[in-house]
């Protein structure tokens, strides 16, 4: 039969046919591809830990950055590096070196310059300091200027394109300024704003502009009456947390408003070990103390180990075994709902854990990703994301480190 003598009926019977055989073959396809999905997912959900990639150096994480160690961790001068978290990769940032003579100072600055995920094409990045604890002053540095600071903790604005140098905040309108900064110790992240303590004031020094760092608004905080000695941290661009001891370890906690000055207590709802050594903390910033348990808030069959950021109060609670008697936080991941938990009556003892979720033990890491002999480094973990970790681990004589995802 050709077209031409096919009826209208003809040709809708074999339309017809056609669009069931790719009905059913769009129904086969979906069938297919939704098992293999459940399969995956499965899979998946039922697995802790899947590895992302070993690096024959340990690291030393802060601010973001990974900073390579020796055996005996201590720094390595060779690079610092980043971790990208699309592509799992280390981008790493060769070392280079800034003649300070060519400016009027003396020795030589060590730095890299960083280029963030959506600048990789970029010629320069901004300038870092390779000495990381200098890594608070760096939020100041732009791609041709940065801070110095002396032996006498004088700083200096550095600017490489001129080849000149200055007091950091000379040229300053706002009175009350140190030109050389010699009290200030870290700026905000957006570098606008700079704190430091000067016996028991809190100094903050906000810049008049983003161009240059003439100070426009100084603030000096008499904390006296609140404590003898003060830990300062930034918790965003604008507030300032402040640990304020009394002669002891334990602390008590004060947010202030960098631009305002205004000064508040943070109050918590529970009993609070608040030592150092008892804090956990993000490489970014975030720091989480353990909260008591009150027994009579726990459910016979749990144990809840309960710990609280510092600084917004906010309290987050892991399930665990009942025959626990103790348990906190070594690391915690930046949300605060992942950490490594060391509880010693528990089975595991040493524990990665999701509130509200499941946990698995350090020793099923070590065997089934680092291999015979590895032993992992508690103290040496570090959260890269909420549920992406670097940990540092020792196996035959030597410190590596590992990075892998929670996977749950």
């Amino acid at each position: 039969m050709d077209l031409e003598s096919m009826t209208y009926e003809d040709h809708t019977k074999k339309a017809r046919k056609k669009l069931v055989i790719l009905l059913v073959s769009l129904i086969l396809v979906v069938a297919i591809l939704g098992s293999v999905f459940l399969y995956v997912s499965c899979t998946y959900n039922a697995t802790d830990f899947s590895l992302i990639r070993l690096e024959e150096d340990a690291f030393y994480v802060t601010g973001g950055f990974l900073y390579p160690r020796d055996e005996g961790f201590m720094p390595k001068n060779d690079y610092v590096a980043s971790y990208n978290l699309n592509t799992g990769k280390l981008h790493k940032y060769a070392l280079e070196s800034f003649d300070l003579s060519s400016v009027g100072l003396d020795g030589e600055f060590s730095y890299f310059r960083y280029q963030p995920d959506t600048s990789e094409t970029a010629p320069k990045g901004p300038i870092y300091a390779a000495d990381q604890t200098l890594l608070p002053l760096c939020y100041a540095n732009t791609d041709t200027k940065f801070v110095y600071v002396n032996e006498e903790g004088q700083k200096f604005l550095v600017d490489t394109a001129r080849g000149t140098s200055a007091p950091l905040f000379a040229n300053s309108t706002a009175e009350g300024v140190d030109p050389y900064g010699k009290c200030i110790t870290q700026f905000s992240r957006n570098g606008l704003c700079a704190i430091g303590m000067d016996k028991n004031t809190l100094t903050v020094y906000i810049r008049a502009n983003v161009t240059d760092h003439t100070i426009g608004t100084v603030h000096k905080i008499d904390l006296s009456e609140y404590g003898k000695s003060f830990d300062l941290f930034f918790v965003s661009e604008n507030y300032i947390g402040i640990f304020a001891y009394e002669g002891g370890d334990e602390f008590t906690t004060y947010i202030c408003n960098a631009q305002t000055a205004e000064l508040a207590k943070v109050e918590y709802n529970d009993a609070l070990n608040c030592k150092p050594e008892a804090l956990s903390s993000s490489p970014y910033g975030q720091i989480y103390c353990p909260l008591d348990t009150k027994k009579e808030d726990m459910p016979s069959d749990t144990y809840l180990c309960r710990y609280v950021n510092v600084f917004t109060a906010a309290v987050t609670e892991h399930k665990l075994s009942p025959a626990v008697t103790w348990a906190a936080p070594i690391a915690t991941s930046p949300s605060g709902q992942y950490a490594l938990i060391n509880a010693p009556k528990a089975v595991p003892d040493l524990f990665f854990s999701k509130a509200g979720s499941r946990q698995f033990g350090c020793k099923a890491l070590e065997d089934e990703l680092l291999g015979e002999g590895a032993v992992l480094e508690p103290e040496r973990v570090y959260f890269l994301a909420d549920n992406i970790v670097l940990a540092n681990y020792t196996q035959g004589g030597e410190t590596k480190s590992v990075i892998f995802k929670i996977c749950f």
